[in-house]
């Protein structure tokens, strides 16, 4: 069983822009075991993929991103939720993502900031059934 994920992007933050860049993840690990012979197994027990995103903040968004990534996120390791328009692009979709190795990157653009990152695509979330509490 999956540990629920319960960090969400903040509401204050817009939502951001899928750039079609979305490439499964090789997950296989080889291990050479003599001279003609290797072994090959999968590193992850889900297939991942990952996605470049980029998002445009204003001059108080930039400041909240940074503080979610740094703070909450312990500079972009931990796993978060995010609704995403993937992979149907009129509805949005909640999944599990996780900021790969190289971070982010922010240009400054005119009167805007536009940060780009890649994203580990992990699975599609699971909203909990709330149909008790509502009755």
């Amino acid at each position: 069983m999956i540990a629920p994920i319960t960090i969400e992007w903040p509401d204050t933050l817009p939502l951001p822009v899928l750039e079609a860049q979305v490439a499964p993840r090789n997950g296989t690990l080889v291990s050479p075991l003599g001279v003609s012979l290797s072994d090959r197994r999968s590193r992850f027990q889900k297939s991942y993929a990952t996605m470049a995103l980029s998002w445009r903040f204003n001059h108080t968004q930039l400041p909240l991103f940074r503080e979610f990534w740094e703070t909450t996120l312990g500079n972009g390791t931990a796993q978060f939720t995010i609704d995403l328009r993937f992979p149907l692009t009129s509805t949005l979709t909640n999944w599990v993502v996780a900021f790969v190795e190289d971070g982010y990157d922010v240009d400054n653009l005119e009167g805007a900031w536009e940060v780009k990152a890649v994203l580990d695509l992990c699975y599609e979330s699971e909203l909990p059934d709330r149909a008790e509490e509502i009755a």
